[in-house]
């Protein structure tokens, strides 16, 4: 079960990168989070194995982005590799209004759904009905803008940074830039730096790295990934029970760090149980109240496998 960040390069699928590490690491399983563009670079948190396992507790966090925008230009997937089909010139459009107009990308805010897009669409994907010539409907989705900074406005680009919610298009704010200011615009540039807390530019891994000894990597510690989850200890008993899909009790001191979490609903964050020596990780799951007894009770189990 390994965990680690590949920094995509450009030209590069988020699903070619996660089969070439697949391969690499001779798994069947993998999986990542959040897809990132062919245009765009860098972070993507690979999960090999059992750990594809863990992907939806981590799906929803909060994204980071280095975007430059190119104005003057309007193409119909909204970034540069697209085809164009407008471009106007700038003429005394000044840097100041196109700073107002990007400071308004910010907060809760309202965004187009690019046509050429993942989404899908009557079960299949955008991009394959636009590419076929089929129309496809105008949607929108609402997103958290909640960090955000101009780090140069060089005519006719524009750079900045950003943290937004998961699922965010920055094609979409390059596009919506170019509408208010009638000029046009497309996404020139793109890269991911940070996804939720621990996963970002410091712990990835370029393809070239690859070559090296896996044992080497900068492997991603699950313990610090999951710091933030209550946890217990389980002897062998236990742990051979919950393999089996049995709920066991837990005693007082079966509890690591502070006090064990409060009533448990379906929104609360999943216990996680691990081994004795608290190296494996062997479940996720919910903890039970019952005649003034704590149990844990197992919803997905962790069997040990190979990768890398």
């Amino acid at each position: 079960m390994r965990i680690l960040c590949f920094d995509k390069p450009s030209g590069w699928t988020s699903f070619n990168a996660v089969k070439f590490l697949r391969n690499r690491c001779q798994t069947r399983k993998a999986g990542h989070l959040g897809t990132l563009d062919p245009l765009a670079t860098g972070v993507l948190p690979v999960f090999l194995g059992e750990a594809t396992k863990l992907i939806p507790l981590f799906n929803q966090q909060h994204k980071s982005y280095q975007a430059t925008v190119l104005l003057g230009r309007q193409t119909d997937t909204w970034d540069t590799e697209g085809k164009t089909l407008e471009e106007k010139p700038l003429g005394a459009l000044k840097p100041e209004v196109v700073r107002k107009v990007l400071e308004a990308f910010q907060g809760n805010i309202e965004l187009p759904i690019p046509a050429f897009s993942a989404r899908k669409v009557k079960g299949r994907r955008a991009y394959e009905l636009v590419r076929k010539g089929e129309r496809v409907p105008e949607q929108t989705q609402q997103v958290v803008i909640d960090e955000f900074g101009i780090e140069s406005l060089e005519m006719p680009e524009v750079a900045f940074r950003l943290r937004c919610t998961s699922g965010t298009y920055i094609r979409s704010i390059a596009h919506g830039l170019g509408l208010q200011l009638g000029t046009g615009a497309c996404l020139a540039k793109l890269r991911r730096v940070k996804v939720g807390r621990e996963f970002d530019e410091t712990n990835s891994i370029t393809p070239e790295r690859l070559e090296d000894d896996p044992q080497t990597w900068p492997w991603l510690d699950l313990r610090g990934l999951l710091k933030d989850h209550p946890s217990v200890q389980l002897d062998e008993v236990a742990l051979g029970k919950i393999r089996n899909g049995m709920r066991v009790e837990i005693a007082p001191e079966n509890w690591e760090g502070a006090a064990k979490p409060p009533k448990a609903s379906e929104e609360d964050a999943p216990v996680c149980a691990w081994t004795t020596s608290g190296e494996n990780l062997v479940a996720l799951g919910r903890v039970l109240w019952e005649n003034d007894q704590d149990y844990f009770q197992p919803h997905r189990i962790f069997h040990q496998d190979r990768t890398c």
